[in-house]
């Protein structure tokens, strides 16, 4: 859902600014990191599906290695972050904290609650989305794939996203791009990680079709960023991606 409809409405909401041709400018080598650390991390996930149930050792080094990668891109960020930011690449608000406009100071403690409200009403209302989503697909009789592969990811997934397409229309692309591609570092590791450990996962047809179309859109990303030529249009790819992926999911269930 990250790889393809998410990075598919921000381009859609682009399209009045920019058109289809003109590029974004995100901050390259950040957008690379995330999505060459993302690959690698969902490959060995991918691979650990055709490790038996019953051998619980190579999980266990799958789930490690997982976690390592995670912690490992999270070094690597922060250091390359500071060094972007002694660079020029630092970002600013567009203007004062909604708590400070209502009278309050303008702190590094206002700051933080701010963000820890924000933070409180994105879960409390993914959780509210997720359990309107189960109720309305309890009414209309959504099968579980269904629900697993399409409204559950997009319930919980898409709310923060909204950021991504927030920013877009601001002309932050380093911040639109990066809110999507560092969540898809951390659904290719420390998720998948959990799931190896805890559970024993099978390689069906609808799960291998997600996962090929997931890397191949990754791929496809990695590759534009890499030659600064990623537009609006180039990114039709991943919508073409996400509608090929609905048909599948929908064929299987039926």
């Amino acid at each position: 859902m990250l790889a393809t409809l998410a990075l598919t409405l921000v381009a859609l909401f682009a399209l009045p600014q920019r058109g289809l041709s003109k590029p974004f400018e995100p901050e390259p080598t950040g957008i690379r990191r995330d999505l060459s650390y993302f690959i690698v991390a969902f490959v060995i996930a991918t691979a650990s599906l055709f490790i038996p149930s019953g051998m619980l050792w190579p999980r266990i080094v799958v789930c490690v290695v997982l976690v390592a990668v995670y912690v490992y891109y999270v070094v690597e960020t922060v250091r390359g972050s500071g060094q972007l930011v002694e660079a020029g690449h630092g970002t600013s608000a567009d203007g004062p904290l909604w708590l400070c406009r209502i009278g309050l100071p303008s702190r590094n403690v206002i700051a933080v609650l701010q963000a820890a409200i924000a933070l409180a009403l994105i879960i409390g209302g993914a959780r509210g989305f997720v359990w309107g989503i189960e109720h309305f697909a309890d009414l209309v009789g959504f099968p579980v794939l269904v629900m697993s592969l399409i409204l559950i990811p997009v319930a919980t997934e898409m709310p923060e996203k909204i950021n991504s397409i927030l920013w877009i229309r601001r002309g932050r692309d380093t911040l639109a791009f990066g809110n999507i591609t560092g969540a898809m570092v951390f659904q290719g590791t420390l998720l998948p990680a959990f799931g190896v450990f805890l559970d024993s996962w099978q390689p069906r047809a609808d799960i291998l079709t997600a996962v090929g179309l997931t890397i191949a859109c990754s791929l496809w990303m990695w590759w534009r960023v890499r030659n600064r030529q990623l537009s609006p249009m180039h990114m039709g790819v991943n919508g073409a991606a996400y509608l090929v992926f609905l048909i599948l999911v929908f064929a299987i269930s039926i």
